[in-house]
């Protein structure tokens, strides 16, 4: 049976993590679960990849945030090279990590 969206809450250790995972998918319209699912449409791809890019300027490890997202640490690595060169992507998990953060982007 999946599991229901306490479990994978509760699946995530870091606070930091949960509130990227939340503000990503509230700046792209998904449900958190989507963010931590398996699916790759492009634009679910971008939000996901968008929030990975932001825990890992958070200074988490890959392996931290592949745990976390219950993927790879090579997805995680894969995505954050994805995003580092599209600058749409780039300007779109700086600013899900400062929503996460309660910073007002500039």
């Amino acid at each position: 049976a999946p599991a229901s969206p306490a479990a994978k809450a509760r699946a995530i250790p870091n606070g930091r993590i949960v509130a990227i995972v939340a503000a990503a998918a509230d700046r792209f319209g998904f449900h958190v679960d989507h963010i931590l699912g398996r699916r790759r449409t492009r634009s679910l791809a971008d939000a996901r990849a968008c929030a990975l890019f932001a825990c890992r300027l958070e200074r988490f490890s890959y392996p931290e945030i592949g745990a976390a997202f219950r993927k790879d640490h090579t997805t995680v690595m894969h995505a954050v090279a994805r995003v580092a060169t599209d600058a749409r992507l780039l300007a779109e998990a700086h600013a899900v990590r400062d929503a996460a953060l309660g910073r007002v982007a500039a």
